[in-house]
């Protein structure tokens, strides 16, 4: 399944990235609603790893996610998964003029048994809502990066 949203953000590319990359920040205050506790790395490297509780569906949700592709000012990749799944969330960053930019989420993800096969097409039935929450979670993101942005 592949779900991806694009947002135009009022700051600079590298700001954005920036922003969006800011992975000290998250362990700190979390992002929508989760809890980040670094497992290993430090900074910004490939292979670091956090292990991440968040509300899914009503119920608490435990799992790590791996920072696996990092091209800074445009791209940031986080793999996750399971015995049944696996889930590649990516951030790519386009500069679209001096003090603006654009942001595109995705979310490709691919079952590796059959009982993963069973849960995404349960998922594909509710797509239009992680499509919805997609794009609100995009919203927030740039929201809160234009209100922090000073020029």
């Amino acid at each position: 399944m592949h779900l991806e949203h694009r947002r135009s953000i009022a700051t600079p590319q590298e700001f954005a990235f920036n922003a969006a990359s800011d992975f000290a920040r998250f362990e700190r205050e979390g992002a929508g609603g989760a809890k980040f506790t670094r497992i290993n790395g430090t900074g910004v490297e490939l292979g670091s790893e956090w292990r991440v509780e968040a509300d899914f569906r009503g119920r608490m949700r435990r799992f790590n996610v791996r920072l696996t592709g990092y091209d800074p000012h445009e791209r940031i990749e986080f793999s996750t998964g399971s015995s049944k799944f696996d889930v590649r969330v990516t951030y790519a960053f386009t500069a679209t003029g001096a003090a603006q930019c654009e942001m595109e989420m995705s979310i490709d993800t691919a079952a590796r048994s059959l009982a993963g096969r069973l849960i995404f097409q349960t998922l594909q039935l509710a797509r239009a809502r992680f499509e919805r929450y997609l794009a609100e979670a995009a919203a927030r993101m740039a929201t809160q990066m234009e209100a922090e942005y000073k020029p």
